[in-house]
């Protein structure tokens, strides 16, 4: 049986060492303690797992969103034409050490948590400030987005939840009641209303523009700069009285980026060229 069992199990995953690394920050810390003397001062510490590819010490690493602005150009007609532009600038520093646990490590690869050593301010990374960002090579990381367009939009069906849909009636099959579930979750999701939207290590508040039920498609605002590819696997939750409800996954089918700023590159890296603002991913800039 156990055997059995055992055969059952998927296989492991294919680990791309040799892909541009790639690594979703979990936390992010000061390690410097108060009054340590300006010359004892050390760099701030991302935590987090690699997905694919290496890092090692002496890697210059890129990091994104990094540090963002926000300009909100209100409109009295109504949320759904308030308008949120964000102008981020990428973080490029150095990796100075890795290590998992208490063990430091020549190199680190996918699979378990590591700690990354940097040569950062530390006031940028106390207090998880750098949570949810992407890190990786300067030039092979993800778009980074302020407008999402969402397609296919799923509801997520959760046995566990009374729904009052019906749920229970003898006289009713499961795929009513499975049908009537989806639809009561995806009636969550309102024009003018706050989800939350979770990709990768990232949580980000949004609000919705459009939502087309028909059309399976999903534009929303976001409240600050979401770093991920096209296509990347999202999960939507809605606003259900005081506390937010899994309602639905979806997929990044189209977007707005924000304005990117060239970041300052560390002595003896050359300058690569970065995408700024209203370079359209897929779709064009009009989401009908």
């Amino acid at each position: 049986a156990v055997a059995a069992w055992l055969a059952e199990l998927p296989a492991r995953p294919l680990r791309a060492l040799a892909a541009a690394p790639r690594m979703h920050c979990l936390r992010s810390w000061d390690v410097n303690y108060p009054g340590s003397h300006a010359a004892q001062v050390k760099g701030g510490v991302v935590g987090g797992a690699l997905v694919q590819g290496t890092l090692r010490a002496g890697d210059v690493v890129e990091i994104r969103p990094g540090c963002f602005t926000e300009q909100v150009l209100v409109d009295k007609r109504g949320v759904r034409c308030t308008q949120h532009h964000f102008s981020m600038e990428p973080l490029l520093t150095r990796v100075l050490r890795t290590q998992s646990g208490e063990r430091e490590l020549a190199c680190v690869g996918p699979g378990g948590l590591v700690g990354l050593a940097t040569a950062l301010c530390p006031t940028l990374s106390a207090e998880d400030r750098l949570q949810g960002c992407v890190i990786g090579r300067p030039g092979t990381l993800p778009p980074v987005w302020e407008l999402l367009s969402l397609s296919p939009v799923v509801a997520v069906r959760d046995a566990s939840e009374a729904l009052e849909t019906g749920r229970g009636d003898p006289d009713r099959s499961d795929e009513e009641d499975g049908k009537d579930d989806d639809a009561a979750r995806l009636d969550l999701l309102k024009v003018g209303g706050e989800v939350r939207l979770h990709a990768g290590s990232a949580s980000v508040l949004a609000t919705v523009k459009k939502w087309h039920p028909k059309r399976s498609r999903l534009v929303v605002a976001l409240h600050r700069p979401l770093c991920a590819d096209l296509q990347s696997s999202i999960a939507v939750e809605a606003r259900f009285g005081e506390a937010y409800r899994l309602t639905a996954h979806a997929r990044i089918a189209a977007g707005t980026q924000c304005e990117v700023l060239q970041p300052d590159l560390p002595r003896g890296q050359p300058s690569s060229p970065l995408p700024h603002r209203g370079v359209e991913a897929s779709g064009g800039p009009e989401f009908a």
